[in-house]
């Protein structure tokens, strides 16, 4: 098992796709999109999957809550390294002492039949493309490969809107790795658009 997992870990630092890009300024590596949707027609696409999953048995079984930290930060840890070893995204694992400092109250975990699945990691923040703008930002977000497919990231993209709420801002955001085409679909379909890039 150890030795499927540290070729999975060569394979990521090693593949062509998280290599600089030509299209990267020279002094960064890594190109991100930034995707885009006015606040209001978030609270519109998250009402629209409410009505229109809530019936779904997995739906049904779903529960997207805050993580319990220090006592789940373990959980966290072994949450985000597994979904980061299936991601394109050029992330680095974190370490358990790392995973205690994500804030419980914007970090959100999906459960689903005694395991935790998915998480989402928000924050509230100034656009950045305009200034002055306030907007909530989806910092990450992700779903263990074997419960993808079962409108998990919907959930917690609702969950997001939900939270959102107490701020009102203007819109929210995510930026996402110019490689990670799952991400991006997931995004596009609850109506956010492309609307910039950053480089890192």
């Amino acid at each position: 098992m150890f030795d499927r997992i540290a070729r999975r870990i060569n394979e990521v630092f090693t593949r062509r796709d998280l290599q600089k890009p030509k299209t990267v300024p020279k002094d960064k590596k890594y190109r991100f999109l930034i995707f885009e949707i006015p606040f209001a027609h978030a609270q519109k696409r998250r009402s629209d999957a409410l009505a229109r999953f809530s019936n779904d048995p997995v739906w049904k079984q779903l529960s997207i809550r805050n993580i319990q930290l220090p006592e789940e930060q373990y959980e966290l840890t072994l949450l985000y390294n597994k979904i980061f070893l299936a991601s394109p995204d050029p992330t680095r694992p974190i370490s358990v002492e790392e995973a205690a400092t994500f804030p419980a109250e914007r970090t959100f975990v999906a459960e689903l039949w005694g395991t935790l699945c998915g998480f989402i990691y928000l924050s509230v923040d100034q656009h950045p493309l305009k200034p002055g703008l306030k907007t909530g930002i989806v910092s990450g977000i992700g779903v263990l490969p074997r419960f993808r497919g079962k409108r998990i990231g919907v959930a917690l993209l609702c969950k997001a809107v939900e939270f959102f709420e107490k701020f009102e801002p203007n819109t929210i955001i995510a930026e996402i790795y110019e490689k990670n085409f799952a991400s991006q679909k997931l995004f596009s379909s609850f109506g956010f658009r492309h609307i910039g890039e950053s480089y890192f």
